[in-house]
């Protein structure tokens, strides 16, 4: 008598969900009932519910083979296909009887999950079809990657940026992705960034990128914060890794100046544009350091009247000197004044203030002031 009731309570306690599932005749159907019901299932039970749903997706399933075989397979096509090879890796995930082979059947299907989420703008039907084949897929999986990335920009659209971030990073180990994928990592990344903590883990997460690459942004993150001992740590360890790293000395330049070591500064500007000729940004700072250090001579050693005398006049003319020429290299980079919009204005001073008057004007025609 005992034995029966405990035998009643098991059946009660797992109902035959097989049976209900296959009883739906939609796979969809049968899914909702599974997934509602699988966190009480034994593990007998599941195994059944899944084979019940593997069942139904393989009918559902059929005639877009057919249709895959005769190259015209539509979206409504891949969804069902996706559907049959979700239901034969649940099943060998389970353990359900036999589901190794059920899962080996439809191995040559999912490739065509990379290709469906690669055609379909739909970022739904995108992260379908990606997550199809990253979650059946082995390790070491060649496209699973490629998958990631799919699954990264449906993420991203749909802003959901963690978990953007996530499948970014593994996709930026595959060279065809590459780019697009270190892309989006970094734009979730920054786009989760709520607390001082969430920056710092974006400056670490940067870093393991490459710092040298991202060193304006790690920089920007540290001063934004508060953190500047460690800008200093940064460009130490930026220039150990690369000395050529122009983006370093620029910065260090720009802090020196901001300190008033305007000779110091100009040091790092000119070391610049020794790397990099052709850099606007490093000539129209190196200007502004040589104004600088005029003006300051200017400031300090001037007369009541404003004049300059012996070394101190030489010393603040060669400094507009160099302001001015600077200049004129940005001028050659830079003729109509599109990336820096204020250096015919400034060459203009420069020039006013070293008496060249004739090179002014010719300033004032090229602006339109006259």
């Amino acid at each position: 008598m005992l034995a029966a009731v405990v035998a009643t309570a098991s059946f009660a306690q797992n109902p035959r969900y097989d049976k209900e599932i296959a009883a739906t005749k939609n796979y969809e159907a049968g899914l909702k009932i599974y997934n509602e019901a699988k966190e009480s299932m034994d593990p007998e039970i599941k195994q059944k519910a899944a084979l019940a749903l593997n069942k139904l997706a393989d009918a559902e399933a059929k005639t877009a083979i057919e249709n895959v075989t005769a190259g015209k397979a539509t979206n409504d096509d891949n969804k069902l296909i996706a559907n049959m090879i979700n239901a034969a890796f649940r099943c060998k995930k389970v353990g359900a009887k036999g589901g190794e082979d059920i899962f080996k059947n439809v191995q040559n299907y999912r490739p065509l999950m990379i290709n469906a989420a690669n055609n379909t703008n739909d970022n739904d039907e995108k992260l379908m079809f990606a997550l199809t084949y990253i979650k059946s897929a082995e390790a070491n999986d060649q496209f699973a990657p490629l998958a990631s990335f799919f699954a990264a920009y449906a993420n991203y659209n749909k802003e959901d940026f963690a978990n953007a971030a996530k499948y970014a990073k593994t996709a930026i180990g595959d060279e065809r992705v590459h780019a697009q994928a270190e892309q989006i990592y970094c734009m979730s990344l920054e786009k989760t960034m709520k607390t001082r903590e969430d920056s710092l883990k974006y400056v670490d997460a940067l870093k393991e990128l490459d710092v040298n690459k991202y060193f304006f942004q790690i920089f920007n993150i540290y001063n934004s914060i508060g953190m500047q001992d460690k800008i200093q740590v940064l460009i130490d360890e930026s220039l150990a890794k690369d000395p050529n790293n122009k983006t370093a000395y620029l910065v260090r330049g720009t802090l020196k100046g901001e300190k008033q070591d305007f000779k110091a500064a100009l040091e790092d500007f000119k070391k610049v544009v020794e790397i990099d000729p052709n850099y606007i940004h490093g000539w129209f700072n190196l200007s502004k350091c040589y104004g600088n250090i005029a003006d300051d001579i200017q400031l300090k050693k001037a007369d009541k009247s404003g004049r300059l005398f012996g070394d101190d006049l030489k010393a603040c003319s060669e400094a507009y000197e160099g302001a001015a020429d600077a200049l004129e290299h940005v001028r050659t980079l830079d003729p109509n004044h599109e990336t820096i919009n204020n250096w015919p204005m400034l060459l203009r001073m420069y020039y006013n203030r070293m008496g060249k008057t004739d090179k002014a004007k010719e300033i004032s025609k090229l602006i339109g002031d006259e």
